[in-house]
């Protein structure tokens, strides 16, 4: 990813945050946070679009396609996700900085300067224009409270571009195929297929074992060639466009994979607008090690008067509360003893 800024760790300061919408009103309750209401129905809209959740993966050994005991449950996620958005949100308003219409309309026009797809990207992908103001609000609240009173030095964009070149390039990426067989009889049929000359996708549409198949359509979720497996990224460097790999064991399931697109890494043009970004991120970077955000949202939830109405999850709630509340009495006490405190289970 283009500037990530890794070694600050930004993007994890609060790792409870993940995409969620502003309040609305009208609906069934599922929540209601220091008063504000928060409907059933923006927590549906919220799980449609949820893009990862918490899993038990025992033993695993290798980055391959993997299934996963969820965590609770999708909805209590989701809800624990809105839930502390929600906070975030008040927290910001605590400090002043609370994000207006047009803080989010001209976030918004920036966010289009850097990607002219990046409304269209986002509508594909299922989220309305509304829901997209509501994600740029949240991300906003938070680079507000991070950078609140903080200005760069004169130059200090440019000196941090010279000196990370790496940082602004377009990383190589592939886009790879692949096919999932748990069972001796599928990877026969897949062999027997894709010896005759039939086209990968179908034989994956056909064949393939794997979760989320048709919303797929048998494509590696990875792209960024450098973030995948070593395995893969030997792969793609030692070959073209159409070539596939022998069979790979990835514990009790056989994988293989094809590349259907090569994009070399390129220079990345720099212009104000670039410029303007890095900025942001350094001062979000150069916050995040004086704010403890997490910190503010733990204790803004601590005090906060939550009361959820869906039955179904209320239980869940009370139980990650009690357990955010010991892991909060224990992380004093170690405090206190000299040793490091770690952050509740719960929240990772």
């Amino acid at each position: 990813m283009l500037f990530n800024l890794k070694k600050h760790a930004v993007l994890a300061v609060v790792p409870l945050i993940a995409i969620i919408g502003c309040g609305k009103s009208g609906g069934t309750l599922a929540a209601v946070v220091n008063d504000e209401p928060l409907t059933q129905s923006e927590l549906d809209s919220y799980i449609e679009r949820k893009q990862s959740v918490q899993v038990v993966i025992p033993n695993l050994q290798n980055a391959g396609v993997l299934e996963g005991q969820v965590v609770g449950s999708i909805a209590y996620q989701g809800l624990r996700d809105l839930i502390t958005r929600r906070v975030l949100l008040q927290v910001a308003k605590d400090e002043g900085v609370f994000p207006d219409a047009k803080d989010i309309d001209a976030e918004l026009a920036f966010q289009m300067k850097r990607r002219p797809d990046f409304v269209r990207s986002l509508t594909l992908a299922g989220l309305t224009l509304e829901q997209i103001k509501q994600d740029l609000t949240v991300d906003l609240a938070k680079e507000h409270i991070l950078t609140k009173g903080l200005k760069l030095e004169p130059g200090e964009v440019d000196k941090y571009i010279k000196d990370n070149p790496k940082q602004f390039q377009q990383p190589e990426q592939a886009s790879l195929l692949f096919i999932l067989a748990k069972d001796a009889e599928t990877k026969s049929k897949v062999d027997a297929e894709l010896s005759t000359g039939k086209a990968f996708r179908a034989v994956a549409q056909k064949y393939s074992q794997a979760p989320n198949l048709k919303q797929s359509q048998g494509q590696f979720p990875l792209t960024v060639v450098d973030q995948m497996p070593k395995q893969l990224q030997d792969f793609v460097h030692g070959n073209a466009e159409g070539k596939a790999s022998g069979w790979i064991k990835d514990r009790d399931q056989n994988l293989i994979f094809y590349i259907d697109k090569k994009i070399a890494a390129k220079e990345v043009k720099v212009d104000d607008t670039m410029k303007t970004f890095v900025g942001r991120q350094l001062l979000m970077a150069r916050g995040a090690q004086a704010v403890d955000l997490n910190k503010r949202i733990r204790e803004k939830l601590k005090t906060a008067k939550i009361t959820v109405q869906l039955a179904q999850l209320k239980e869940p709630w009370d139980q990650f509360m009690k357990s955010f509340t010991a892991d909060d009495a224990n992380a004093s006490t170690s405090t206190s003893s000299g040793q490091t405190p770690q952050a509740p289970k719960a929240t990772k």
